[in-house]
């Protein structure tokens, strides 16, 4: 059997980059990009409050763990409330920009801990269906390669929730892209997205900045499965668990009141949940032959 070649990352001057707090001995992540294949460089970013610092350091390995300066990022972010809880990963997500550059990574994907699967979700005659993959290399290689011959902000994978419905599933009806990113993104280091909200960070930056900037989007031929939210011990459960998805989803009601609104989401059992009017969010580009010239 001819050897499958092994990607040269260090060459694309690209890395994993793990997300996590208070889960040194519980990081799915890590062992599903090796399972499926990734065999690129895996680092973690922790906060300097992370009481499992050390324990960080001796199963992943002193150069592969970073740790920023939390209160400084506490003191830039804007949390879009009072609440005084700053357990939230806004500002892993905000530092990991600075980390990655001075690490000498052009490119990152930024990822959180809990992922148990990622997903082939359309057979090649484009019909839907679920497939584990088995060359994460492959994969990241081709997301890394748009993200770098584009002008988009980041591209992201979707995720289980967007495919309520299965096969009858708007989305699953053909492959495409839309302008949402949240979860697993491919970034440019030097070109941070300005994530904002103590949570609902991801919504917030893709509509926020989405509006003004340069597109955010996610592609329906993958998906990531993670493990169902406020099950987890650690990492953003207790936040979540005290706050409700109400508040949460009305941080993004807070930054863009124009486009979002709170609505229930499901088909036989309903939760509170944000939704985008996109009509109303995303930027349109109006035809020069529409322009009213006075010369």
């Amino acid at each position: 059997m001819q050897e499958v070649s092994r990607m040269n990352w260090n060459k694309e001057s690209f890395c994993a980059l793990i997300l996590t707090h208070g889960r040194a001995e519980n990081l799915d992540t890590t062992s599903t990009l090796r399972r499926q294949g990734y065999t690129g460089p895996i680092k973690y970013l922790i906060d300097n409050r992370d009481e499992q610092a050390d324990l960080y350091k001796k199963r992943f390995g002193d150069d592969n763990v970073f740790i920023f300066d939390k209160d400084e990022w506490v003191a830039k972010v804007d949390k879009a409330c009072n609440f005084g809880d700053d357990r939230s990963v806004v500002y892993a997500r905000n530092a990991a920009f600075k980390v990655m550059q001075d690490a000498g990574y052009k490119y990152f994907l930024m990822l959180d801990d809990d992922y148990t699967n990622f997903q082939y979700k359309f057979r090649s005659d484009k019909t839907f269906h679920a497939k584990t993959i088995v060359n994460l290399d492959t994969t990241f290689k081709a997301f890394l390669d748009y993200l770098k011959s584009t002008k988009i902000k980041t591209i992201c994978f979707a995720q289980g929730g967007d495919f309520i419905g299965g096969g009858a599933s708007n989305k699953a009806k053909a492959i495409t892209a839309w302008r949402k990113a949240m979860n697993a993104f491919f970034v440019r280091s030097e070109d941070p997205i300005p994530f904002v909200g103590t949570v609902n960070e991801d919504v917030n930056a893709y509509v926020n900045d989405g509006k003004t900037s340069r597109p955010y989007l996610s592609h329906n031929m993958v998906s990531l499965v993670q493990r169902i939210t406020q099950t987890n011990k650690g990492g953003l459960t207790d936040i979540y668990l005290s706050q409700g998805t109400y508040v949460k989803s009305f941080y993004s009601v807070i930054f863009e009141p124009s486009c979002v609104r709170i609505s229930m989401m499901g088909m036989k059992e309903y939760r509170l949940h944000h939704h985008v009017k996109w009509n109303l969010a995303a930027p349109k580009i109006i035809s020069a032959k529409y322009k009213n010239s006075l010369t």
